[in-house]
């Protein structure tokens, strides 16, 4: 792998150029001073801004009613924010395994709305509510720091399923 990343050095004019474009200066700056791990960050972030990009632009030509691109534009952070409060608000609360989940949450909530700016990661056991505490304190942050959108990075394609089918729950309703 380090050969590869070694190999790509010389072509790597092209994409800080692309940086530059995008308005990625910061990256584009340290573009020359990163150390192999975080070269290979870089990059695979930029491949998956990438198919990201390609896979939107393609949903939004392709089934523009079923756009998420044209849904998120109908829904404001704190709409969204406004639907996941009222649906954890049926959330039973009682026993020991509830209550946990409920503090889990109002941690995340008052954390999201203090934290600095930076990647955090939450680590729960099975069940402790992780998707909807950590949507939670995501809508918090964001909507506390004047962010515009959320990126939300899970591994496995199964809990990405399930995690956006938790998410869809509040979000379909919050933008009617």
């Amino acid at each position: 792998m380090a050969d590869l990343v070694k190999g790509l050095r010389p072509e790597a004019s092209q994409l800080e150029e692309l940086l530059h474009k995008a308005s990625l200066d910061k990256a584009a700056a340290v573009w020359n001073e990163l150390d192999e791990k975080n070269y290979q960050l870089l990059i695979r972030m930029l491949f998956s801004c990438l198919v990201d990009a390609d896979f939107l632009d393609t949903e939004r030509f392709m089934s523009p009613d079923k756009s998420l691109v044209r849904q998120s534009a109908k829904a404001s952070l704190k709409q969204m924010r406004a639907q996941l409060e009222e649906y954890v608000s049926h959330f039973n609360r009682e026993g020991r395994i509830n209550e946990a989940r409920a503090a889990f949450l109002d941690q995340c909530r008052k954390h999201g709305r203090t934290a600095q700016r930076k990647i955090y990661s939450l680590t729960l056991p099975t069940g402790a509510g992780k998707t909807v505490s950590s949507m939670m304190w995501a809508l918090e942050h964001a909507i506390a720091k004047g962010c515009e959108r959320i990126i939300y990075v899970i591994p496995y394609t199964s809990i990405i399923t399930q995690t956006a089918q938790t998410f869809s729950l509040t979000y379909t309703k919050a933008i009617g």
